[in-house]
């Protein structure tokens, strides 16, 4: 599937130059962002608010050199997911790509070179996104399966124990209450929080669930 419609690139170099030559090989297909340098790098990927799909970073640079900027993006979380290339004339493939880069691109360029190496991470990264989505949006269905299974469940044992009103939504809402303030004194609060007391709550309206096989007269 072809997403090169939908990407950005951001290039980092200080030599007007390259940047010229990397611009021509791969606007016809990108969207392209320029950075001078490290620092004005970093800024734009801090505060820009369509983060790019693609870095391609040059190694030597003034104020932040290209391992700066590499080991930046891969210390913050809104950017360490994207994938970033280098490019630079010197020999140091090994250490880049165990920096943490995708990639590595030779100066001077081959443009059929950094054509392929770029569709490949651009693609990588934006079937890995739709991934991401997905995975998302199963899981937050099953959550709300989940979360309606329990609902029909507490309504009916509420139809099984008419005497009680409310009485299993009165619970639930207490619960969260108790829940709430032990943690804000501190008492059980890890216990609560690491294996997500929400669930807790959620399933309290089933503390009666037994009532459901009981014979009418019994109740």
């Amino acid at each position: 599937m072809d997403f090169a419609d939908k990407a950005k690139i951001l290039i980092v170099d200080d030599i007007d130059t390259n940047l010229f030559i990397l611009q021509e090989i791969l606007s016809d297909t990108y969207e392209i962002e320029f950075a001078h340098d490290g620092m004005e790098a970093v800024t734009k990927l801090l505060y820009a608010v369509e983060k790019p799909n693609l870095v391609l970073l040059d190694i030597m640079m003034p104020i932040m050199d290209g391992f700066e900027v590499l080991e930046f993006i891969k210390s913050n979380a809104a950017l360490k997911k994207i994938p970033v290339i280098f490019i630079t004339a010197a020999d140091d493939e090994r250490k880049a790509l165990s920096a943490g880069a995708v990639d590595y691109i030779s100066k001077p360029f081959a443009p059929e070179i950094v054509k392929l190496r770029v569709n490949n991470q651009v693609e990588l990264n934006l079937y890995r996104e739709k991934l991401e989505e997905l995975v998302c949006k199963k899981s937050n269905e099953l959550v709300v399966t989940k979360e309606n299974f329990l609902d029909t469940m507490a309504n009916l044992i509420e139809y099984r124990s008419l005497e009680s009103g409310e009485h299993v939504y009165r619970t639930r809402a207490l619960s969260n209450i108790l829940v709430t303030a032990l943690i804000k004194r501190g008492v059980y609060a890890e216990m609560l929080i690491d294996p997500d007391y929400s669930l807790f709550i959620r399933a309290v309206p089933l503390h009666d669930i037994g009532k459901i096989a009981i014979p009418d007269n019994i109740l």
